[in-house]
């Protein structure tokens, strides 16, 4: 069960795809709330009253536009989906509007949007998530293709730790019923040394197949410890490094949706979060899910120390 999930898109960004994905994993898990955060930039707006957050002028009527447009999309995703939705407008950056959101109601899933059509706006929008997971240790989901069905494809990569155990578990929450393509990279780094040595080729070669016995073997292990269904996934094992690996078997097998662990911390964290990012949403045309290795527990909602959602109107 999902105890709640967060879209926040751009007022610009006019797809549908965010808050559908979304609509259809909250009624696939019964999710407690499904919120619509849209974003309005500051400058879009003529002038905002100090203290009130009030809009005057043509911003007023901006406002109200938006507010209009988000509450007949809730109603549309109520009615299709049966989910109990509600609204929310804000004004700033997406990252610290749905920063304010995810401390507000702290949600179990963020989705996002993908709505940059120049460099410069995917750049912003790939720090502006990788931000938004590192900060908040939610999932984060970011919705690049049409929702017309449910996940059927997903792609992670794997290196059988306990952190990749809890990122599959997480992803097949996100995914439920699709089929996982487990990919793992086989260290292959001592076949240098070997050749330097002088080593033959036949023994380089029974090294290759004690490599993939090995991986064999711990890939039917974890699939064990995740108690999903063993045809539910399948491995791919590769000498390639990981992220060439994850873009040639995304060409190849084109899943529906890419998962990443995030496993950093820090200023350097940050810069190889965003990295990573980058590099998954430039080189595939995938649906990408980054998860936090450090993602906290699902909050106590019987205590009610969780704020109810409400219309944030002018």
């Amino acid at each position: 069960m999902l105890y709640g999930i967060l879209v926040a898109t751009e007022h610009s960004d006019r797809s549908a795809d965010p808050p559908r994905r979304a609509a259809m994993l909250a009624a696939a898990h019964a999710a407690e709330t499904l919120e619509l955060l849209s974003v309005v930039a500051p400058a879009s707006l003529a002038r905002l009253a100090p203290g009130f957050g009030r809009v005057s002028g043509p911003g007023q009527v901006l406002w109200q536009q938006a507010l209009r447009r988000l509450v007949h999309q809730a109603a549309q995703l109520r009615k299709a989906f049966g989910v109990r939705c509600t609204s929310a407008l804000g004004v700033g950056s997406l990252a610290a509007s749905t920063m304010a959101r995810v401390d507000a109601t702290a949600p179990w899933l963020v989705v996002l949007g993908w709505h940059a059509p120049t460099w410069l706006g995917r750049l912003r929008n790939a720090w502006a998530f990788a931000a938004i997971a590192r900060r908040s240790r939610r999932p984060v989901l970011v919705v690049r293709n049409a929702a017309l069905r449910p996940y059927a494809r997903v792609l992670v990569a794997v290196d059988f730790s306990d952190a990749a155990l809890r990122t599959v578990k997480v992803a097949m929450q996100c995914a439920p019923g699709a089929h996982f393509t487990l990919l793992h990279t086989l260290d292959t780094g001592a076949e240098g040394h070997m050749r330097r040595a002088g080593v033959g080729d036949r023994v380089i070669e029974q090294y290759r197949r004690k490599l993939r016995m090995t991986a064999q073997s711990a890939f039917g292990c974890f699939v064990d410890r995740l108690g999903a269904p063993g045809p539910r996934c399948s491995l791919v094992l590769t000498r390639h490094p990981e992220r060439v690996a994850l873009h040639v078997h995304a060409a190849c097998a084109r899943p529906d949706l890419i998962v990443s662990g995030d496993r950093q911390c820090g200023i350097l964290g940050g810069l190889l979060g965003i990295s990573a990012a980058w590099d998954v949403l430039a080189a595939t045309p995938c649906d990408l899910l980054v998860i936090s290795s450090s993602r906290p527990q699902c909050p106590d909602r019987g205590a009610g120390a969780v704020a109810r959602l409400c219309f944030n109107q002018p």
